[in-house]
């Protein structure tokens, strides 16, 4: 369940993220969408941050850290979404 509103019937939502922004622990809803990785912080339409899929691969396969490549580190685990990276 997500925590905050997100219009876009396209998105999958994958979960929620503990983000550390500064000192503030951050929730954040992930979802994706096409050949985008979002993640919602907040219900205003600007309240949110998305990368294409390519980029977030290459920091969830080279780094492991991240928000973002936790969204699709728990895609690539979850069976059912085909990844490839070329």
């Amino acid at each position: 369940m997500s925590t905050y509103k997100h219009d876009c019937d396209k998105c999958k939502f994958v979960g929620e993220f503990a983000v550390k922004l500064g000192s503030k622990l951050q929730v954040m809803d992930g979802y994706v969408c096409g050949d985008s990785v979002l993640l919602r912080y907040g219900n205003e339409p600007h309240e949110y941050m998305s990368s294409p899929v390519e980029v977030i691969l290459y920091a969830a396969v080279s780094e492991k850290k991240g928000a973002l490549a936790q969204v699709i580190s728990r895609l690539m685990n979850d069976g059912k979404t085909n990844i490839t990276i070329t």
